[in-house]
């Protein structure tokens, strides 16, 4: 099992993707501090339970995130981990 950090994913084939952007659009994001807020805690949601259910490869867009906590959670549930490039 693996997670991938990256910035701007918003696909990437046979992966589920955590991705603040999903929760956000252009303008809501630079208007509304409180709807980033809201948006990050989705992408957390989305994480934890990508990572309670096992799911074997979990891409996890960092252009949004400090990605320290969301490491953390894969090396104590045993995931690898590593970049996507750009």
């Amino acid at each position: 099992m693996k997670v991938l950090f990256g910035r701007n994913i918003t696909d990437y084939p046979g992966a589920q993707v955590c991705s603040v952007n999903r929760y956000l659009s252009k303008t809501t994001k630079h208007l509304y501090p409180a709807a980033l807020e809201a948006s990050i805690n989705c992408c957390w949601s989305d994480y934890l339970n990508a990572i309670l259910q096992e799911v074997e490869t979990i891409v996890v867009d960092v252009s949004h995130i400090e990605k320290t906590p969301y490491m953390a959670l894969a090396n104590a549930y045993g995931y690898e981990i590593s970049e996507v490039e750009e």
